[in-house]
């Protein structure tokens, strides 16, 4: 059982969504400079699966920017919900 100052909401949490995946993104991120690096120190002939990781994550990226734009656009909306009788 939650404590009265806890409460728990029967909606969609999009902060917390945002909050996982800005993180989740951010460490794909530093893994793919990461084997950018490595591949520049080692071998040229593996920079094509760097340069796919990288085009993911821009994807990626674009993804996210539209799911944003998308729940702020929600929110501004009022809702019209209508009660008929």
């Amino acid at each position: 059982m939650l404590p009265r100052t806890q409460h728990v909401s029967e909606t969609f949490n999009v902060k917390t969504l945002l909050n996982f995946s800005v993180s989740i993104i951010i460490a794909l991120l530093i893994e793919a400079l990461l084997v950018v690096f490595k591949i520049s120190i080692h071998n040229y002939k593996d920079l094509p699966y760097a340069s796919t990781l990288i085009a993911a994550l821009a994807f990626l990226l674009l993804v996210f920017a539209v799911f944003i734009y998308l729940v702020r656009k929600s929110e501004k909306e009022p809702l019209d919900i209508r009660v008929d009788d």
